[in-house]
């Protein structure tokens, strides 16, 4: 398949398993939980996350 047609296209999915939060808000009635995450890229720069 051609990589360019892909490009336009990826899609990103894993599982998370929390270890340590703070300043979290779960919300009952819903049963959710909103997460922020930010992954370090290098140079001094991250990727942020909301989920």
């Amino acid at each position: 398949m051609d990589p360019s047609y892909m490009s336009s296209y990826v899609n990103f999915s894993c599982e998370l398993r929390l270890i340590q939060a703070r300043n979290i808000e779960f919300i009952k009635s819903t049963k959710n939980l909103f997460a922020r995450l930010y992954l370090p890229t290098g140079n001094n720069k991250r990727i942020q996350l909301n989920g």
